[in-house]
Formats: structure tokens, sequence, C-alpha cells
């Protein structure tokens, strides 16, 4: 039920995108679609997303109730290197970049404590 739910998300977004960006060149093959439009984009972050999922989900139970102190622990001391690292900007901190790839690290902290209580 769940994971319906979680992919009729993604499938209504998806959707939102391609249909608010239609015309932006989807004719000219896989390649361009992929990488050149927000949908590809968005396509691609999408079946990374569902990777990790899967390899998530994969993971046993007691792994995540071992670490889920040290993981939240982690996350806490990352926001903190944010605190000192991060560019100054208007608006809220954007977090660290790593390389060119910019890394939000604000909802990090929430997951480790759910995991832990997690009936499953």
């Amino acid at each position: 039920m769940t994971f319906s739910l979680f992919l009729s998300l993604i499938g209504i977004g998806w959707l939102m995108i391609y249909t608010v960006g239609y015309g932006e060149s989807y004719q000219k093959g896989i390649n361009d679609f992929l990488l050149h439009t927000e949908v590809g984009k968005q396509t691609i972050w999408i079946g990374i997303c569902l990777v990790v999922f899967f390899f998530i989900f994969i993971i046993d139970r007691k792994f995540w109730q071992t670490f889920a102190y040290p993981i939240y622990g982690v996350s806490l001391l990352l926001l903190v290197v944010v605190l000192f690292l991060e560019k100054r900007s208007r608006g809220p901190p954007p977090g660290l970049s790593l390389a060119v790839f910019p890394f939000s690290l604000r909802s990090w902290p929430n997951l480790p404590p759910i995991s832990q209580w997690l009936p499953i």
C-alpha cells in the first residue's frame, strides 16, 4: 500500500513536470530528452531514488536499529559543519558543496530517530 502511494506520487509529479515543459525538444532522441530537459533530469533522479529505495529496503531491520543513533549523531555533526563551511547568502543556508554538486543536509537528522521507532 505505502509503496503504491509512493509510486503514484512520483508518477503524478513526473507527469506535472512533463506537462509544464511540453514541447521543449522532446522529439530529438532519448539522450537529448534525458540530459537537456527538466523532465529528463527528473527522470534520472527518479531512477536513482528507486535504486536507493530498494537498496535501503533490503537492508535488515536490525541494522537500522543498531546504527540509527550513530547515523543521527553524524548527521547532527554535519549540520554543525554546514554552519561554518557554507557560503553566506540571503535565506536559509544552502548546505555543502561536494565538487560541483550542492548537498543539503537539513532533513537528514529526522531520518534515524524515525527509523528507530518503526515497527517493521
